[in-house]
């Protein structure tokens, strides 16, 4: 029973977001510690994001993005996994000279998870955990052309995008774990002719363990690395980041609930004209056994 808890834990499913650059300035996607084999799960995401904007050095705009995302996996094969979400998004901005707000559902996703490699000790569990994915980013959002100056903060990108994914999990022992996740986003162009950057992302993250009352807890920290190649045809949206990442999971046989955060360490996006701010969520999941 260790490993499936252990191996469900970290739901951080699919996390493309629709909006490429706004808020948080998303990653390419996420399965996080998804090495379970033996559950159908449903869940529900909600998440806040935050984005400050300058103009010669003094602060223009204000950005908060409400997402809350339905969230599914379906266990096809021992070996293969069919992930997906449908997000709904709230976006408030304030600037000098008013407010704005823009919301309604963003750019489904699905995504296919090949199980590699599962190796496992005498006691059942996996020790060793590699998946390989690919997933493509529906244009199903809500999206505006490139003069909009709310472009940044609409739900959706209208474009289909393809996500290549690698995901490594090492147990050391019955608390101690590493994950490791690598992915790479190809962008395609919306109907307007725009297309945002292509972008990479890098995650790496201590996993410990540990029984509280009934329950699992299994909290998290590491690092998060983005780059985001510059928009075409305008010459935007460029630049990288690094953040500080953590969770809490709170497990019980068909229940998991997640609690994360991301914070800016270093960061120059558009020549430090946009900055981003911390960023967190809930996570509520159900587990189906399979």
């Amino acid at each position: 029973m260790k490993h499936i808890l252990f191996a469900c834990a970290l739901l951080l499913v699919l996390q493309s977001r629709a909006c490429d650059v706004c808020g948080t300035v998303s990653s390419n996607a996420s399965i996080g510690l998804f090495a379970s084999n033996r559950f159908h799960i449903l869940g529900l995401q909600s998440s806040y994001r935050s984005m400050t904007t300058y103009l010669y050095d003094v602060r223009h705009s204000r950005e908060h993005i409400i997402s809350t995302d339905f969230r599914f996996r379906f266990q096809l094969h021992r070996r293969f996994q069919l992930l997906g979400f449908v997000p709904y998004q709230y976006a408030y901005q304030q600037t000098d000279f008013g407010k704005n707000k823009v919301q309604g559902l963003g750019d489904a996703s699905l995504m296919g998870n090949f199980i590699a490699i599962n190796k496992r000790d005498s006691n059942g569990m996996s020790r060793n955990f590699l998946t390989v994915a690919a997933g493509v980013k529906l244009p199903s959002g809500k999206n505006a052309q490139a003069s909009d100056p709310l472009k940044n903060i609409y739900p959706g990108t209208g474009s289909w995008d393809l996500t290549l994914l690698v995901n490594y999990t090492h147990q050391f022992d019955s608390k101690w774990g590493w994950q490791s996740e690598g992915s790479f986003s190809i962008k395609g162009k919306d109907r307007f002719d725009y297309s945002y950057g292509n972008s990479y992302q890098l995650t790496s993250q201590a996993v410990y363990k540990i029984p509280v009352l009934k329950y699992r807890m299994i909290s998290a920290l590491g690092l998060n690395g983005e780059y985001h190649e510059k928009a075409k045809p305008v010459n935007l949206n460029q630049g990288y980041i690094l953040a500080l990442r953590g969770a809490v999971n709170l497990m019980s046989n068909n229940w998991l609930i997640s609690v994360f955060f991301q914070q800016p360490l270093a960061q120059d996006f558009n020549n430090g004209l946009s900055k981003q701010g911390i960023s967190c969520g809930l996570n509520i999941n159900y587990l189906i056994n399979k």
